[in-house]
């Protein structure tokens, strides 16, 4: 039998994958079975912790001290501070057990984890990580990728520095870009010092107002013509899937590390 390609819904319960077609339901052998019973939306519930928003959520992972784990279930959602949250870990000292905690002390324990990882991240790659958090920071990074272009300056001397923290940021060849001029070495009769990145974009108007940079990030506007100069700045954009050059090419690659609670906002930007 062949299965038509409309009115084609998938079920999927704890037995088998199951299927609706024209209003009958069939298994994955072809059977006629009965409808199987709805599955509920998994519970969520939010924290917010040093003003940062931590989302827990049944069925999704999350890390604290003791290791990796998945939310099995969240009781009284509706009261966050008394709420208390089944897990059963992936590995660390406590593989495969099942644990209960109260969710508020594990939302400050994912954000002490997220921190310690940030930290040592920062250490790393010797730049200070931004953690893009609101609606309004990934509508700006959904509009920078479809609207900026990133140029590098660097000394002579420098350019080793930079390409190799460039490649393990993004895995890509900074000396790729010099063709289109978005990445630039400059002789030494130019008596550079330092390495510039900046970003220049067009400044729609109409989106102003809905985007968000951090404070030490400043605009230069000339005429719609914007240009943001802040290594520090440009490297976690990098960090986050940008790279050299102009980045409307660059969806999938910057899209694939966004969690799911900011991908419409990101697109909202990506499309203004």
């Amino acid at each position: 039998m062949k299965i038509p390609k409309f009115n084609l819904k998938k079920y999927l319960t704890a037995q088998n994958n199951i299927v609706e077609i024209d209003g009958k339901y069939y298994d994955e052998n072809l059977n006629e079975v009965p409808k199987p019973a709805s599955v509920p939306a998994p519970k969520s519930i939010e924290f917010t912790i040093h003003g940062n928003t931590i989302i827990l959520k049944e069925n999704e992972q999350y890390r604290n001290y003791f290791g990796n784990y998945v939310i099995n279930s969240i009781d009284n959602v509706s009261d966050p501070q008394s709420s208390k949250i089944t897990v059963k870990y992936l590995d660390g000292q406590f593989k495969n057990e099942t644990k209960t905690y109260p969710a508020s002390s594990q939302a400050e324990a994912i954000y002490s984890e997220r921190n310690r990882v940030r930290i040592e991240e920062e250490e790393r790659a010797g730049i200070n990580i931004i953690e893009f958090a609101s609606s309004n920071e990934f509508f700006t990074l959904g509009y920078l990728a479809k609207n900026s272009r990133i140029i590098v300056e660097t000394p002579r001397d420098m350019a080793s520095k930079f390409e190799t923290k460039y490649r393990e940021l993004t895995g890509d060849d900074a000396r790729m870009h010099i063709q289109d001029n978005s990445y630039y070495i400059a002789p030494n009769s130019e008596n550079r010092w330092h390495i510039r990145c900046r970003m220049i974009f067009d400044l729609k108007p109409a989106v102003l107002s809905m985007l968000s940079f951090p404070s030490a990030v400043n605009i230069n506007n000339k005429n719609g013509r914007a240009e943001i100069n802040n290594n520090n700045y440009v490297y976690n954009l990098f960090r986050s899937g940008f790279k050299l050059g102009r980045n409307s090419n660059n969806y999938n690659s910057i899209a694939s590390g966004l969690s799911e609670q900011y991908r419409a906002a990101f697109d909202q930007g990506f499309n203004a």
